[in-house]
């Protein structure tokens, strides 16, 4: 999507599913809870008023910067299969 849904925010596995052989899926949710956090803490005051207008996007934000690196290390394993394909959906985010 080229934007951001105000007020509807994607977490936990409708974001992310890695390989359960990695175990990597709670370090994953937790990863996010902790993001959540951080943007919920950045927009509080706006939040306080019931203006919700930059919380997707900066979560979305936040997510991506902490999910990348166990999603990284799940794909580089399951790409050594020859019978594997991964496909990046969306570009990554700095």
């Amino acid at each position: 999507m080229p934007g951001h849904l105000e007020g509807f925010l994607v977490y936990g596995d409708a974001v992310m599913a890695i390989n359960p052989l990695y175990a990597q899926g709670m370090t994953a949710v937790a990863l996010g809870s902790l993001a959540l956090d951080k943007a919920l803490q950045a927009h509080s005051a706006e939040l306080a008023r019931g203006n919700v207008t930059g919380l997707a996007a900066t979560f979305q934000k936040k997510l991506a910067n902490v999910l990348t690196p166990p999603w990284q290390a799940a794909w580089r394993q399951d790409k050594r299969w020859s019978n594997t394909a991964v496909y990046q959906t969306a570009p990554a985010v700095a």
